[in-house]
């Protein structure tokens, strides 16, 4: 069984629209002109809104010594290498079976050739990108995956991400060399890791450019229902974190648009439901995807019919270097 949903709203004019099984994952455009991703079921292992919360405090920093790592720092050229990595409970990992399954693999009309296994390393060509999957001896360093296994939402009730303490190494998947643009490029990635997510003894992956771990179950669905280039998984690649202020207000901040060459968003005090908030930003973040860098330092946009959002370009509030948009009532 699947979360129901029943209705969902335009994040440019709020208006309230009735959900579609059949339109689940598409792109879709309100009478206003705004462009939304129609809400994908989660389901019923997941609970979709009970939210864990960055604490507001936590976040604050007195200079840039602080920033919040962004895995990479990558350009919207292409070219620089991206990476998954899948987190394994033993020291083993299936790569005839993987191989064989790459045999008919097929994404964006393309298939791999060259598969190579050799020196324990994976490898294969698909389209102008080159794939290296290599079995690494170690766990993932635990520094890097506290954080997003804490705040991990999409994940099992009765299996929580602080689990993935307990794996025992990991399968680096690295893609490298591609001209494409950078959301082609890391729907070729999605697709490569959630193929070899299928194989036993997977408890986890970890996305590189976002910094977040996700159940592969979830992952895989998720990378099923993608299609095309115009509706993305932006769940899967951007984190849309969320953080309780004192005042009781909530405030969120994305970690992945810049991967996709985009101003990450930060949003430092609102009063709004969790999960509408976390659904108008990747609304705004398809908007962008969309129509390219069109928010404007100055420029309004509205949350609901009565609520205007102001936009200033503007420094991080956590100490980032690059400059966010800044969405503020």
């Amino acid at each position: 069984m699947e979360n129901p949903i029943t209705s969902f709203e335009c994040g440019g004019c709020g208006k309230s629209y009735q959900w579609k099984s059949e339109l689940a994952g598409k792109k879709v455009r309100c009478r206003c002109g705004h462009v939304m991703v129609v809400p994908v079921p989660v389901t019923d292992e997941v609970e979709k809104y009970e939210d864990p919360f960055v604490d507001a405090e936590s976040l604050a920093t007195d200079d840039n010594s602080g920033e919040i790592p962004i895995a990479g720092q990558r350009s919207s050229n292409g070219g620089i290498p991206v990476i998954s990595a899948l987190l394994l409970m033993g020291d083993t990992f299936p790569f005839a079976d993987l191989k064989k399954q790459l045999a008919t693999f097929n994404v964006l009309g393309r298939s791999p050739n060259d598969i190579r296994f050799e020196d324990g390393l994976l490898s294969f060509q698909l389209g102008d990108e080159l794939f290296v999957l290599a079995l690494m001896s170690a766990p993932y360093p635990w520094s890097d995956l506290e954080g997003p296994c804490a705040t991990a939402w999409m994940w099992p009730k009765n299996m929580p991400a602080i689990g993935l303490k307990h794996h025992r190494t990991h399968l680096l998947v690295t893609m490298i060399s591609g001209r494409s643009n950078p959301v082609r490029r890391r729907l070729m990635l999605t697709a490569v890791t959630a193929a070899a997510a299928q194989q036993p003894g997977v408890m986890g992956i970890y996305w590189g450019d976002s910094t977040m771990v996700h159940y592969p179950k979830i992952f895989g669905e998720m990378a099923h229902l993608v299609t095309t280039q115009n509706a993305p998984p932006l769940y899967l690649w951007v984190d849309y974190r969320l953080f309780r202020n004192p005042n009781g207000t909530t405030g969120l901040f994305t970690t992945g648009l810049k991967a996709l060459g985009h101003m990450e968003i930060e949003i430092p005090s609102i009063k709004m439901p969790v999960g509408k908030l976390r659904e108008w930003a990747m609304n705004i973040s398809q908007y962008l995807l969309t129509n390219g860098p069109v928010l404007k330092d100055g420029n309004t946009i509205g949350m609901t019919a009565e609520q205007q959002i102001r936009i200033r370009h503007r420094p991080s509030m956590f100490g980032r270097r690059d400059m966010v948009l800044r969405m503020e009532p």
